[in-house]
């Protein structure tokens, strides 16, 4: 959808408008400035004048005091002007910078707002953009407004001003300020645009760099460093291609006017010479209107950079309006919701339906429970729908049929707030923020204090690595870098782990929490997971058997469906069941629970559902 500039202003108007105090006495500033340069203007003729008369005559101390006045008057002006012309630029400085602190605020609250489905649909490079790019272009051309706000005030306190001069010298003045008008309005047209292709073409420039640098380690294991800096060097030009254009079509504004401005000019003063040789109009008068038609020119021109200033607003105010603000999240508290108070930690699903898109259904009828306290685990494939559940129950996601309910709350009839606080994740791809690892162990519970922290620590058997000097110099206050790089996988579980138990959740979902560590590392991880599920409802989704044969229920799914339900026990009772028929398959492996002491498994360590490691003429689940 298009917008139109009325939509666009409407969007940016409440912006604009807190800052109007910086902008109402940076305007009245920069009419102090234009004044000052009429003053200039009235001060030309009687100087010029003055100083014809002793240049002609004997020189009188009339004027030779008059003429010291007027000196010093302009001195004066000039003196005035440079207070005006500093608060112009500080004030319209401020007054951009203050609203670009206000939009880059505004959209990333927004954004924390927005669904899981918003996210999967967008680039972030793109979103950074927006950050990095459209609110920069917003403030920068506000902050620009210092060197345009005196040009209507040139324009209009000038056309009055060469009236009182010469009506005569006036209207062929002005007999090609109409083509000027009708040379900005053409030369802008297309400025918007350009702007905005301009703009799109940094989103991508931005989405190639994030994806890049986060994938480098691909990149380097294929040797494909010169095609990913070929890539981008291409979009980079492509990008100052399109800069350029809207450069140079800025560029044409300011020449053309002044150049069709010159022939109203040269006509007015072909004019005028003649009119001062036959007394018409005295010599100071012939200056002063000179003087003045020069700051008429200078306004017209600041017009048309205002013009280009008015389409780079709207093709940055566009893009943010309709790139992030204009959108609402899918997910959003009922007009009367209820806030969840402390829960017992009972999960319903009932007859639930879910699809990403109408063409392709991910679940379909799902109904089990999780009572209190319970583990249940779902196994399957990739795509079979384990992770859409665990999505569901925090509600990143609305089922389009049927119902989830805690402790027989329907989930849309609470506040996403009181629902997360009940509930942590556990993920395979463990997210750590940038900053120390005691900010990280605090993200849910940020008053916690240090003894809190280390008590979480220990039970996720973190505080071990945490306090070694060798190994963490500055214990709790050492930095995890971006993504808590610094940690190795095991580390970065850990601390994810304390996290999770400092935040105390009476709902606990974990996300194939150990499928990504290596033998050790998992072992110590899952001690510390069995410290977390300790009398919390816990939904396992996991790929190995090791992880889930103790749990309370198991759900096997396939293609979106439950096609078996029970305990580890039960399932191996089913004589054509899919689960026991896996099982047995890799039965014939060693797994790490059956190996006798010094024996290496030969079949890795867990039964695994992921593709690629189902045996062949063997069913899927």
């Amino acid at each position: 959808m298009t917008l139109t500039p009325r939509q666009i202003w409407n969007f940016l108007w409440p912006h604009i408008k807190q800052e109007r105090w910086y902008l109402v006495s940076a305007i009245l500033c920069a009419a102090g400035i234009s004044a000052s340069d009429g003053a200039v203007a009235s001060l030309l003729q009687p100087f010029v004048d003055s100083a014809k008369n002793t240049a002609v005559h004997q020189i009188h101390a009339a004027d030779l005091h008059r003429l010291n006045l007027i000196s010093l008057a302009i001195i004066g002006v000039y003196g005035l002007r440079w207070l005006l012309t500093y608060g112009d630029m500080v004030l319209f400085s401020e007054a951009g910078q203050r609203l670009g602190l206000r939009l880059r605020n505004t959209i990333y609250s927004h954004l924390q707002g927005m669904s899981l489905g918003f996210f999967n649909g967008q680039r972030t490079g793109a979103l950074m953009s927006t950050m990095n790019n459209d609110v920069p272009l917003l403030q920068n051309t506000v902050s620009s407004l210092k060197d345009l706000a005196p040009a209507p005030f040139y324009v209009i306190g000038g056309l009055i001003y060469i009236f009182l001069i010469s009506v005569k010298l006036s209207l062929i003045t002005l007999v090609v300020l109409p083509v000027m008008v009708y040379s900005i309005g053409l030369l802008t047209s297309r400025i918007r645009r350009s702007t905005g292709d301009t703009q799109n073409k940094l989103a991508d420039v931005n989405t190639l760099m994030e994806e890049t640098l986060s994938g480098i380690r691909i990149i380097q294991s294929f040797g494909a460093e010169k095609y990913a800096v070929q890539r981008f060097q291409e979009e980079n030009q492509a990008a100052k291609d399109l800069s350029m254009i809207v450069v140079r079509q800025s560029a044409r504004l300011k020449p053309t006017t002044d150049l069709i401005g010159a022939f109203g000019i040269a006509f007015a003063l072909w004019v005028a010479g003649r009119m001062v040789a036959n007394n018409e109009m005295t010599l100071g008068e012939l200056l002063k209107f000179v003087f003045v038609l020069n700051l008429i020119a200078k306004g017209i021109g600041g017009l048309g950079g205002a013009k280009v200033t008015w389409e780079q607003i709207m093709a940055g105010g566009g893009r943010i309006f309709q790139n992030v603000l204009n959108v609402e999240s899918q997910i959003q508290d009922a007009p009367n919701a209820l806030v969840l108070s402390e829960v017992a930690g009972k999960v319903e699903f009932d007859h639930v339906a879910f699809a990403y898109n109408a063409e392709t259904p991910v679940l379909r009828n799902i109904s089990f429970t999780m009572n209190p306290g319970e583990v249940v685990a779902v196994v399957g494939l990739s795509g079979a729908g384990k992770s859409t559940i665990a999505d569901l129950i925090p509600r990143f996601y609305d089922p389009q049929g049927g119902t989830i309910r805690v402790d027989g709350h329907d989930l849309r009839e609470v506040t996403l707030e009181s629902l997360r606080r009940q509930i942590a994740i556990v993920t395979q791809e463990t997210i750590l923020f940038g900053g120390t690892i005691r900010d990280n162990i605090a993200y849910g519970n940020p008053s916690a204090t240090q003894e809190m922290i280390e008590a979480a620590a220990r039970a996720a058997n973190a505080h071990s690595f945490i306090s070694d000097g060798s190994v963490m110099p500055e214990g709790y206050n050492t930095l995890v870098g971006e993504r808590g790089k610094q940690l190795s996988g095991g580390q970065r579980q850990r601390v994810s782990i304390a996290r999770a138990l400092l935040k105390d959740p009476r709902i606990l979902i974990l996300d194939e929490a150990t499928s990504a560590l290596d033998a050790e590392s998992e072992k110590v991880v899952q001690e510390a997971l069995e410290t977390l599920m300790r009398g919390r409802t816990t939904l396992v989704i996991a790929h190995r058997l090791s992880t889930i044969q103790n749990a309370h229920k198991i759900l096997v799914m396939q293609v979106g469906e439950i096609i078996e339900f029970g305990t580890h026990t039960e399932l191996m009772r089913l004589p054509d069941g899919l689960y026991r028929h896996l099982y047995e398959r890799f039965h014939e492996k060693k797994f790490p629970w059956e190996k006798t002491e010094g024996e290496k498994p030969e079949g890795g360590e867990g039964l695994d559902f992921s593709a690629g490691n189902v045996p062949q003429n063997t069913a899927v689940i």
